[in-house]
């Protein structure tokens, strides 16, 4: 199998760039790049244009979750009056309930940035080993984890099987702390050959997600990513991503209030109203009758006094 460190006969330098999703300056993202750098080998094409870059690219994305669902509701008791009372007769009156739902909850929120670097080739030689690598540095404003994972396809000629007794692609990976000195670090260096995804007669698509790392706040990073495949398999794309762990937290509380249309619940009458001249008279009878009670008591005393007068 051929070295991955053969001389490189084509290179590729892609200008660092930063895409931010359009969201608040507060949740910006917190990854970038430095210059990243692509090289290749035995591509069948030694042209410059033969080799796309796009990339390196970083967005944000906001996530959000929702937790502690709550649903509350009361009854507000009210009434309509269907028939006023009058002097003579009762009223009625209808009584209704309305259902006022409460439903509250928390948000959770939070963000995600995603880098991504994307190679394509139009390269079809089937003969001899070829590679790609992608390398670079990432920089992180606060301490994150990033986990990185790596994408190829291409054609191949298959055998008996599709890819028979060969290993269609070998996949490396290689994470350091200072640049220009990358190595190999726990949970990384070379990686298992790429799973298949999915293939046909020709073409193949693999992918394989690497460990995770731990990035630390203001301290670019290396990483070297590298595909091999041997005669007979070709490298039409290979693809670098990685995503980082959740962080700007935040909680919003929500709520919403629902009003039901009223229910019917019952009804009730309601007494006559007494017009203004029976009152009247009662009020003067009243005074008629007091008037005569304290004159027959004014009366009586005089009638007393005149006995004693008589007596004494």
């Amino acid at each position: 199998m051929a070295d991955f460190r053969l001389p490189v006969l084509l290179h590729v330098v892609a200008t660092s760039s930063l895409i931010v999703a359009s969201i608040s300056p507060a949740f910006a993202a917190k990854i970038q790049t430095g210059t990243i750098s692509v090289e290749s080998f035995n591509l069948g094409n030694l042209s410059p244009t033969d080799l796309s870059v796009t990339g390196p690219s970083v967005s944000t994305s906001d996530q959000s979750d929702r937790r502690n669902d709550s649903t509350q509701v009361i009854y507000e008791p009210s009434s309509v009056v269907v028939t006023p009372p009058t002097e003579t007769s009762a009223g009625l009156r209808y009584l209704y309930q309305t259902p006022i739902t409460t439903r509250s909850w928390l948000q959770d929120s939070w963000s995600i940035d995603n880098l991504s670097v994307l190679v394509s080739s139009s390269g079809q030689n089937q003969t001899g080993g070829k590679w790609i690598s992608i390398g670079g540095t990432v920089n992180s404003e606060l301490d994150l984890s990033i986990a990185f994972s790596l994408e190829a396809s291409g054609k191949f000629m298959p055998t008996s099987t599709p890819f028979g007794v060969r290993v269609p692609l070998l996949a490396s990976f290689y994470f350091g702390a200072t640049p220009g000195s990358v190595a190999p670090v726990p949970g990384s260096g070379t990686l298992a050959n790429l799973s298949t995804l999915s293939y046909s007669t020709d073409t193949y698509n693999s992918s394989i997600q690497s460990t995770t790392f731990s990035l630390i706040a203001n301290t670019p990073q290396s990483f070297i990513a590298y595909v091999y495949a041997d005669s007979g398999v070709s490298i039409e794309g290979f693809n670098l991503f990685g995503r980082t762990g959740l962080y700007d937290f935040r909680t919003t509380p929500g709520e919403l209030i629902t009003v039901g249309d009223p229910v019917l619940v019952g009804a009730e009458t309601i007494a006559p109203i007494p017009g203004a001249e029976p009152v009247v008279m009662l009020a003067a009878g009243l005074a008629v009758v007091g008037a005569m009670a304290g004159r027959r008591k004014k009366i009586v005393n005089q009638n007393a006094t005149a006995q004693r007068l008589v007596h004494g």
